[in-house]
Formats: C-alpha cells, sequence, structure tokens
C-alpha cells in the first residue's frame, strides 16, 4: 500500500517492546528488576512477596505496602517502575507525598498528576493551587480538567480563567469551567468561537504550536459545550449531544411533533429544537463546516471522480457502494488528512470492507495516529481482526499511551476465540483502568470461568478506590461492578 519506512518502523518499534523474547523487552525487565530489587527485597520482608510492583495492587497487604512504596518513589529514576508505583498510589493516604512527588518529578509528571487528580477534593485547592503554576508543563492537564469539580473552593473560577491563556492546559481549563457551568466566563470562552481570535491563539502560545491545527477545531468544539452548559444551567450531557446531532440531520417539524410525545421534552428543551430546526440551513457554523470538510478533501474527491464514483462527501459513496478500486484510494489519502471529521468519515467507510490490506492499513495507522481519530481507527479493528492480527493487536493493546483508543479492540478480542493467548492478555488488561471494563465484557463474552476470582474482586469497592482512586465518579466504579456481575452470570 506504498507505507513509508517510517510507518512500517514505527510499527515494528511497538512490536518490539510488547514481544517477550525481543532483545527491548528483555533489557527493559533487566532494568526493571534491577532498580526495583531493594524495593521488591522490602516489600517480601514485610511478607508481601510479589514480582512486580503492579502485583500490589487488589492484595489484602495493600495497606501495608503502602508506606514502603511512598519511601521509595522519590529515589526512582526507571520510567516504568516509576509509573508502576504511583499507579498503586491511588490512594488518599498517599496524596501528600504524591503532591511532593509532582513538584520533584520530572521522569512522568502527567502519571502523577493524574493519580493527585483522581483524589481531589474541594480543601484541597490551597495545596494543589502551586502545582498549577505554568513551569509543570502538561503534566497539569489531569488536575486542571478536575478543578471542574471543585466548586467549594474559593477563587477556582479565577485561577482556570487564568489557565485560558496556557497553551499546555487551555482545552482541560475550557472543560472544566463547562463543568462547573461558570457564569463569569462565558465571555472569555466565546473568544474561541471566533476563528481570528484562534488563528493568533495558535501561533502566539509555545505548547500550541508543532501541534496539527486541528487542534484548534477542538477548542472551538470544547468551548461552544461549555457555553452551552453554562446557558441551559441544568441541561444533561446527553442533550448537549442531541442538539450537535439534530444540527446535522435533518428534522423535519411534523417528524418533531410525532415523536414529541416519546421523547417527552421540556418546552425548554423543545423551543431550543423548533430553534436549532429553524436555523439549520442558514447555521453559519455548519456552512463553515461543510466548507471546510469539501477543501480538506479536495484532492481525495477529485481522484475518486477520476475513477467513476462523483460525490460530494463520504457519505455518499457508502450509500451508493464502492469496489476495490475506490478502497485502495481511501486508504492512500488516509495518512496525510489533518482535518478529523473527514478522517473519521474515511475509517467509516473502510470498516465496510473487512478485507486483510483494509485491517492491515488500520493497524498501521492506528500506531502511526497523533490522537486525531485514534478511537474511531481502534473501533474499525475492533470489528474486523482475526486470529492472526494477535501478535499486533497484542502489542497495541499492551500499549497504555493509546489509553481509551484500545477499548473496542479489547472488547472484540472475544471474537478470537481460536487463540490461546486471548484470555491472559485479557487478564493482564484488568489491571488497566482505561481498559479494564473491556477486559471483563470480552471474558464474559468467552465464558472464562478460570478467570472468576480475578473479575470477582471488581464488586469490592475497596478494591475499586484503590484501583480507581476513591474521588473517581461513582457512575465509573458502578458500571465496572455491572460489568463483573454479568461476567460472572455468564460463567456459571
Amino acid at each position: 500500500m506504498g507505507k513509508s519506512d517510517d510507518h512500517r518502523k514505527l510499527v515494528s518499534e511497538v512490536l518490539s517492546q510488547y514481544n517477550p523474547d525481543s532483545e527491548f523487552s528483555k533489557n527493559a525487565k533487566d532494568r526493571y528488576w534491577e532498580e526495583a530489587s531493594g524495593l521488591l527485597m522490602e516489600l517480601a520482608l514485610s511478607g508481601i512477596v510479589v514480582s512486580t510492583v503492579s502485583e500490589v495492587m487488589g492484595l489484602n497487604s495493600y495497606d501495608r505496602a503502602v508506606p514502603i512504596l511512598t519511601k521509595w518513589l522519590p529515589d526512582v529514576t526507571y520510567k516504568e517502575l516509576h509509573s508502576d508505583i504511583v499507579e498503586c498510589l491511588h490512594t488518599r493516604v498517599a496524596f501528600s507525598a504524591l503532591v511532593i512527588e509532582f513538584s520533584r518529578d520530572d521522569i512522568d509528571r502527567w502519571v502523577v498528576g493524574n493519580a493527585i487528580a483522581k483524589q481531589l477534593r474541594p480543601k484541597d485547592f490551597g495545596v494543589v493551587k502551586p502545582l498549577l503554576a505554568k513551569k509543570y508543563g502538561d503534566g497539569r492537564q489531569m488536575l486542571v480538567l478536575r478543578m471542574g469539580r471543585m466548586k467549594g473552593a474559593a477563587d477556582v473560577v479565577g485561577v482556570l480563567m487564568d489557565l485560558l491563556d496556557d497553551g499546555d492546559v487551555v482545552l482541560y481549563a475550557i472543560g472544566a469551567l463547562g463543568s462547573m457551568r461558570a457564569a463569569e466566563a462565558r465571555s472569555k470562552l466565546e473568544q474561541f468561537l471566533r476563528p481570528e481570535f484562534l488563528g493568533v491563539f495558535w501561533t502566539t502560545h509555545p505548547g500550541m504550536i508543532g501541534l496539527r491545527k486541528q487542534v484548534l477545531g477542538e477548542l472551538r468544539k470544547s468551548a461552544e459545550k461549555a457555553i452551552f452548559r453554562i446557558r441551559t444551567g441544568e441541561m444533561k450531557n446527553s442533550e448537549w449531544e442531541m442538539s450537535q446531532l439534530e444540527k446535522k440531520t435533518p428534522v423535519r417539524p411534523v417528524e418533531i411533533e410525532a415523536s414529541s410525545d416519546k421523547m417527552s421534552k421540556t418546552r425548554e428543551h423543545q423551543a431550543l429544537v423548533d430553534k436549532i430546526v429553524a436555523t439549520r440551513d442558514s447555521d453559519a457554523h455548519n456552512i463553515e463546516s461543510r466548507r471546510i470538510y469539501r477543501q480538506a478533501g479536495a484532492g481525495l474527491f477529485t481522484e475518486l471522480a477520476s475513477t467513476g464514483y462523483t460525490v460530494s462527501d463520504l457519505s455518499e459513496l457508502r450509500e451508493a457502494g464502492f469496489r476495490a478500486d475506490a478502497v485502495a484510494i481511501l486508504t492512500k489519502w488516509l495518512p496525510s488528512v489533518e482535518y478529523a471529521p473527514l478522517y473519521a468519515d474515511i475509517v467509516k467507510s473502510l470498516r465496510t470492507k473487512k478485507t486483510r490490506v483494509v485491517t492491515a492499513v488500520l493497524l498501521d495507522e492506528f500506531v502511526r495516529d497523533d490522537d486525531l481519530g485514534r478511537w474511531s481507527v481502534g473501533n474499525a479493528i475492533g470489528g474486523m481482526m482475526r486470529d492472526a492480527d494477535f501478535e499486533i493487536v497484542r502489542a497495541i493493546v499492551l500499549n497504555r499511551k493509546f489509553r481509551h483508543a484500545r477499548q473496542m479492540i479489547v472488547m472484540n478480542l472475544s471474537r478470537l476465540k481460536k487463540t490461546s493467548g486471548v484470555v491472559p492478555l485479557l487478564v493482564d488488561l484488568l489491571s488497566d483502568p482505561d481498559v479494564a471494563m473491556h477486559a471483563i465484557i470480552a471474558l464474559g463474552k468467552l465464558k472464562a470461568s478460570q478467570t472468576r476470582k480475578h473479575v470477582e474482586q471488581f464488586l469490592e469497592i475497596a478494591y475499586l478506590d484503590r484501583f480507581l482512586g476513591e474521588y473517581v465518579s461513582s457512575d465509573v466504579k458502578k458500571g465496572l461492578q455491572r460489568e463483573a456481575r454479568k461476567a460472572l452470570k455468564k460463567f456459571d
């Protein structure tokens, strides 16, 4: 498919890191155990015998391990070991040690910040405020986002408004202000809706330069959502999504009237829907979005037209149907697209062609893509991967830098019924908060009763508090418990 050497080199690098027989993996293990030997020995002397720090999670002796882990944390220099220790310290007892480590650490500050964020209470604002200083860069991102839940803290809105001028965390500050429904921030947020302001912002903030310009679209989208939440007060996020869908999908007044009883819309919501319907065709933002879409895909649509596919957007191509010649064009253009809606549309189109060529292209693209649409690529891979893809899929799902983008791949590992390594891999992924729920679902589909003890621990709220952090949303914990019960029922 004409993939570049850089592409293949990156894929090979990811594979080598997670292939237990590779030289890279052997050296990494040696380095890990060399630096962890003293810590593991002290744990063993305390009656906690483990071969890696991550195994401490879920043990009855966890509380005895926490002081030992916090003592060793400042002396660790190997990033993988450092991250393992921090992941085991998502507990209030270790809060002060993590705050100190955040200000000292330059190994993996983002991971430490995330651990602190999961435990934050409004009364902690005074302690955490110095950690929001610009010198800490993008390590502050999850701390800033968490500020949105600290409504009882004085001056938090003012701090977040100041951070709107900080390129490293502006996206997270916008999200936090939206969560707080901070009406006083509305005028500053509205600046991010103006293209001319965004253009200047991108060129004048060091934290933004070097990123894809598509990040400007994310800033605008986040600002729109925050302003919407401020304006509507108690309106839920689901209604935001519904309003966006209604802006994109033509809805006739007759259809709204026919479905109004079923949906039980409030008068305020109905008025909002009516306004959206009345203005959708003349909405400047929608017109501009369509213009950018067609401009970004000009070369793609020209090449499609030259082979007989005359379309103005890819939904028309999917409706009409297309052959291998169009698939070749779509896979050729996918790596060079920088406009997120067009990128997602290409992936959606390729999902309809479950061929080995398309799967290989998407697997390469998942590794190469810099988050422009990695989740959608992962979703497509999940629906078309086969047993023959297991090794590269294994490398991908074990790589935590891909975070939530791996979720649908993990959940669909249950489709690889002929591969013996699937169940052990899913058990390993139960220790990864980003994909644990999806691993549980997959184990349930496989009826892997031998994993019962691993799944049962997700029913215990004490374990979930340690695993996710005591102050993570109860909805997340309930979701894990719900899926664990479903899986256990399938084991019977």
